[in-house]
């Protein structure tokens, strides 16, 4: 979603030219004691972005460091400009081996981060610094969540700046100079993308979601016209790598990341490779350091849990959960979500439901989401809806906070209608969490007013349907500090804040500019911490951003309803997720039950059947009968996710107690049905009167 300082790295390199790069911005102070959680590890190495100049030449950028290779990676040169300061290197690109350029951008908390170009004419070995003006003053377009840049020779180039945005939006601003970066010419961009020249007129760019596609120009970059028979490319034979840069029709490198989960460990490999056969074979670069490969060790995914009473509110179908998730306009097959379930950390992904705002970001369905939900995947329901009235969005709320208020209104029940019939609540639209993107906007006292009252009026709804609401927005250039005071605080932020390219099991939510750590510090917050990148798990490649989460999550009500003789577990509380249907017979392992050990939290009985539960396998431990269905057994001797074997008995209760009822004789004359007391509804609970004064033959509570 949308990234705000800080940025990101982001990297794309295609076909020999560098794309770009993208880092972090400082995080600002450290988290509370006691603010939890903040995950924690060691800082692990990370390759951010590399380009093959020549057959033997190139760059790699390291953990921030800058190195150069003459033979092909046999040995490295550190030409990080001396001088480069506290920003982080956003984009690099050299024409040749003597010519380089790179920017870094130095972020404030306002619309205005500094843009400053350096330039190599040896090698690396000297660097000349300029401050660019890109950007006139409170330019929302200048908040950059990417930075590509591209040279055909030592005076002609571009600069691609990549809005800071959500991934349902892909916006840029290109700017051209033919005199090496002295002085550029802002142009018009069909999409944030990096773009690649040939020559000084004839380019192209690849259009990623929401709307791909491809586009050329022939006059450097001042029209664009959408391609719509593009020739067909022969590709390299680089299936499961990415970041392709090529110095020659043959000679290459490219980037193989794959990470795998086995036995509660994550480890993610990271290589740059070679080809000098067009991609026939393919072998290691010797990194700077003589590491072959940097590896990423980490933890598997934990388990979710029920919210907690530290919560705001509370709801049917919401949990909490402490981990990683991705955001994505992409919508992957059923079958690469399930691989990713299997391989990666990542046990979240956020759903885009809809708003008028919301891009092509696939058709989402209720048998889709039922189908991930079964997996085990857990959702960030985002409604992408009106922006505020100061934004250059098509979409606006009003200027008037009080039209506003009823916009927020009806944007809430517009969600909650789609989050129904997804599966993401219950019957009555009661249950679920909905974060609503708020896109960067300009610092107007009159445009924070009115989106603070379509927020407070957003929340007030959602919560009067029994649901939760979540708010997703940049610290500081979506004024998400606002929001904690209004009469109708969120229950949760999303807080878009970069610091890496790539997975890292050590971000925290806590420690970002403009949002105080006492705000939202009880399992109440999620945050964005990469822009648009791939990652590759067993085999499958997709791009994301990724996220750190300690907050509230939706499931959906699960699709097990049992029948005579069955009986459905659950893995979360209300009848959500995953779920399985068993029949009559004996279960003495989770193997058997063919439910994951240790995680059913609520149980649903078919009719005339009894279930047994045991915390161990073969029915040892504490065990629990139930005749009838419960929704959340963190109350029940067996305790939230406990069981590990079960029986399944037949059962056919007894009347213990007759109850005679009244004949009740009507007239020929009367038209009119006779009250029964909600008798077929059962909606309440029975009570015994008679009209006459008699004594009840059943009492009340039999």
């Amino acid at each position: 979603l949308l990234p705000m300082p800080p940025f990101s790295h982001r990297i794309r390199l295609s076909f020999g030219i560098l794309l770009v790069l993208i880092t972090a911005w400082p995080l600002g102070p450290a988290p509370q004691a006691g603010a939890s959680p903040v995950l924690a590890a060691t800082p692990q190495p990370n390759l951010e972005a590399f380009q093959r100049v020549t057959p033997t030449a190139g760059w790699v950028l390291l953990d921030q460091r800058l190195h150069w290779t003459d033979d092909g990676g046999q040995h490295w040169i550190d030409v990080t400009p001396a001088d480069l300061g506290p920003a982080p290197i956003q984009a690099v690109h050299f024409a040749g081996e003597q010519q380089g350029w790179l920017v870094t951008v130095t972020p404030g908390d306002t619309p205005d981060p500094t843009y400053t170009l350096f330039h190599t004419t040896d090698g690396g070995r000297a660097w000349t610094r300029a401050t660019l003006a890109l950007f006139a003053p409170d330019d929302m377009a200048a908040l950059a969540g990417a930075v590509y840049l591209d040279f055909v020779d030592a005076a002609t180039g571009w600069l691609v700046v990549r809005r800071a945005t959500s991934s349902a939006f892909n916006e840029g601003t290109l700017f051209q100079t033919t005199d090496g970066g002295a002085t550029w010419t802002r142009l018009a961009l069909p999409a944030g993308e990096p773009v690649h020249f040939a020559s000084a007129r004839d380019g192209w760019l690849e259009a990623g979601p929401p709307e791909p596609g491809r586009y050329v120009t022939q006059d450097g970059g001042a029209t664009w016209t959408l391609d719509t028979n593009p020739a067909t490319a022969a590709a390299l034979n680089a299936e499961n790598l990415s970041d392709l840069s090529l110095a020659s029709g043959a000679a290459a490198w490219a980037r193989s990341a794959e990470g795998k989960c086995e036995a509660g460990a994550c480890e993610l490999v990271t290589q740059l490779l070679a080809t000098a056969d067009g991609g026939q074979t393919w072998t290691p670069v010797t990194l700077p350091g003589g590491r072959a490969a940097l590896v990423r060790t980490f933890g598997a995914a934990g388990a979710p849990e029920a919210a907690s009473a530290a919560s705001a509110s509370q709801s049917a179908l919401t949990l909490n959960y402490n981990g990683h998730g991705f955001d994505s306009c992409t919508k992957p097959t059923v079958d690469q979500m399930q691989t990713w379930y299997l391989q990666s950390p990542y046990r979240v992904w956020n759903l885009y439901i809809g708003g008028s705002a919301r891009s092509n970001c696939g058709t989402l369905t209720h048998g889709y989401v039922q189908s991930l939900a079964q997996q085990g995947w857990l959702f960030i329901p985002t409604w992408v809806g009106p922006q505020p009235p100061c934004s250059d969005r098509v979409r606006r709320m009003s200027w008037d906070p009080a039209l506003a208020a009823n916009e927020g209104i009806i944007e809430a029940y517009l969600a909650l209608d789609v989050a129904a019939k997804l599966g993401l609540t219950l019957s009555n639209q009661s249950g679920t969490i909905i974060y609503y993107d708020v896109e960067n906007y300009p610092n107007n006292a009159a445009c924070r007013d009115a989106a603070k009252a379509f927020l407070n009026a957003w929340t007030a709804t959602l919560h009067g349907k029994g649901s939760l609401s979540g708010v997703y927005g940049g610290p500081c250039s979506s004024y998400m500090s606002d929001l904690a005071g209004i009469a109708n605080v969120p229950d949760a932020v999303w807080l878009a804040a970069w610091n890496t390219t790539a997975f890292s099991p050590t971000v925290s939510v806590f420690g970002l500019n403009c949002v105080s750590d006492s705000l939202w510090s009880q399992s109440q917050r999620l945050r964005q911490y990469t822009g648009g990148h791939n990652e590759t798990y067993g085999d499958v490649l997709i791009n994301i951003d990724s996220d750190v989460i300690a907050g509230p999550l939706a499931t959906v009500l699960g699709a097990c309803t049992p029948g005579n003789g069955q009986v459905a577990l659950f893995v979360h509380p209300n009848f959500g997720g995953q779920c399985v249907v068993k029949n009559l017979g004996d279960y003495p392992t989770p193997a058997a039950l063919s439910i994951l050990n240790d995680s059913t939290s609520s149980v649903r009985l078919g009719t005339n059947v009894r279930l047994q539960v045991c915390r161990d396998d073969d029915y040892a431990n504490v065990c629990q009968d139930f005749l009838a269905s419960d929704v959340d057994l963190s109350n029940d001797a067996i305790g939230d996710n406990q069981v590990s074997s079960a029986k399944v008995i037949s059962y056919s209760p007894t009347l213990t107690v007759r109850m005679w009822l009244p004949l009740n004789r009507l007239s020929a004359l009367t038209t009119s049905a006779f009250p029964n007391g909600n008798f077929e509804s059962g909606a309440n609970g029975w009570t015994t009167s008679s009209t006459r004064g008699r004594q009840p033959i059943v009492d009340a509570g039999t």
